[in-house]
């Protein structure tokens, strides 16, 4: 049996506790139910954006990877 939370409720953790901070979440494009990838966009209040991205990996496990920064010019 797999204990892992479900992804559709740990996006729905992701996205109240971003609202219990003040802030904003939404989902943009739903996929795998139980245990696809997700991606979160961060935003801060400069603009600045980074992506980070978590998938299933070969061994099992799952892990955050920031995969983009934007970069100010």
């Amino acid at each position: 049996m797999d204990t892992r939370l479900p992804a559709h409720l740990e996006v729905n953790g992701f996205i109240r506790a971003a609202q219990a901070a003040g802030g904003f979440g939404m989902v943009l494009n739903k996929g795998e139910r139980d245990g696809g990838t997700i991606l979160i966009v961060m935003v801060e209040n400069q603009g600045l954006a980074v992506l980070y991205e978590r998938m299933p990996q070969l061994d099992g496990t799952r892990k955050w990877d920031q995969v983009k920064v934007q970069v100010s010019e």
